[in-house]
């Protein structure tokens, strides 16, 4: 029996204003066992507190036995995770489709 999968489409903007409740979103989800996909495709600006609350959700994904699932990132997502150095322990690298 496979996994349930939960989608979280992340805003234009996504910014510490949506932290707490995509924390206790994604908490939920890692408490139930479910697979995590993230679309970021539509990011035109993310800061560092979605990025970590991201790279958080990833480690606990990690010691569960999975990762987030990409369904596409932005360019200016792949670009945000990459100034802090984030691209390859969110699983960036291997699993985004960049939108051009």
């Amino acid at each position: 029996m496979t996994a349930a999968t939960e989608c979280l489409q992340l805003e234009t903007v996504a910014n510490i204003a949506q932290a707490e409740a995509l924390h206790e979103l994604l908490s939920s989800w890692l408490e139930a066992g479910v697979e995590v996909r993230v679309d970021a495709s539509q990011v035109e600006r993310v800061d560092t507190a979605i990025l970590q609350l991201l790279l958080n959700c990833q480690r606990a994904l990690n010691r569960q036995g999975g990762r987030i699932l990409w369904s596409g990132c932005s360019e200016a997502f792949i670009a945000s995770a990459m100034m802090l150095g984030l691209q390859q322990e969110l699983g960036l690298a291997e699993s985004a489709q960049v939108d051009a």
